[in-house]
């Protein structure tokens, strides 16, 4: 584990993604002496299973899932509803391939009205945001530029606090971890979110966590299993990433904080 403000992204080794809120960050562990593979085939039926879903009317429901392997073809666009109650964080990620394509996303509640929306030139695009009425709220997914079918994954994330990892704020109270990608984290307010896994002697690590940088500043350390910092990253310009081989074999520690914004951040 790019998926409110007051919500958390994620990591991934694929380790961890986190967002300001919080959100993903991905970490990967590979010993030097034991290499793997890491290809993976990914293969998707021809249609999209969810059409016709071109407009606000008919709107595919969904409810908060994971869901892959979606296209956007030609010009098309594709629009999801999910019921949100007052006061629920509503975090949507999508993920694909730029060069395929320039995909946008959009977010409207259920009169209508856009509420916000998700623009960048590079992958992948994410939007959050706190529901101020009860209804069915409308996702959009379009195209903006590309000639071949844009093919994307889906995420849908719910919340009204923290993320499902809480509360891991300090070093002793660090969330167990395996090399992975984690969706739907988030850093609330002024909040830490603190990770282990662990490492043999000689194993390389890379931690990378995804954030949108506009709703505040989120920093990334490294701690070894005695809670003496290693390494970090201090970017001002959104996600961060560090890589380290291990000096000594132990559960190692990330910490993700937040150092500027007003507002949670979702990591993806």
């Amino acid at each position: 584990m790019r998926f409110n403000k007051n919500y958390k992204r994620g990591l991934s080794l694929l380790f961890l993604l986190l967002i300001i809120s919080s959100g993903i960050t991905l970490v990967r562990n590979i010993s030097k002496n034991n290499l793997i593979d890491e290809n993976a085939l990914s293969i998707s039926a021809l249609d999209d299973p969810m059409e016709d879903n071109d407009d606000f009317g008919s709107a595919w429901y969904v409810d908060p899932n994971w869901y892959p392997g979606l296209i956007i073809e030609g010009y098309d666009e594709d629009w999801f509803r999910t019921y949100l109650n007052l006061g629920e964080t509503i975090d949507v990620s999508i993920y694909f391939s730029h060069i395929d394509g320039d995909l946008e996303l959009e977010l409207y509640d259920p009169s209508y009205m856009q509420r916000t929306g998700s623009y960048s030139s590079t992958d992948d695009e994410y939007v959050s945001f706190t529901a101020n009425i009860s209804g069915d709220w409308r996702i959009r997914v379009y195209r903006l530029s590309g000639s071949v079918d844009v093919y994307y994954d889906l995420d849908i994330w719910l919340s009204t606090g923290d993320d499902w990892m809480e509360e891991n704020d300090e070093f002793s109270s660090a969330w167990w971890i395996d090399p992975n990608k984690y969706h739907d984290l988030k850093i609330v307010d002024y909040d830490e979110d603190w990770f282990r896994f662990y490492l043999n002697y000689d194993d390389f690590v890379e931690v990378h966590i995804y954030f949108n940088d506009f709703d505040g500043n989120l920093e990334l350390e490294l701690y070894d299993p005695s809670n003496n910092f290693e390494v970090g990253s201090y970017s001002s310009v959104g996600d961060e990433f560090i890589s380290f081989t291990a000096d000594e074999s132990g559960d190692w520690r990330i910490r993700v904080y937040r150092v500027s914004g007003d507002s949670n951040i979702q990591v993806n």
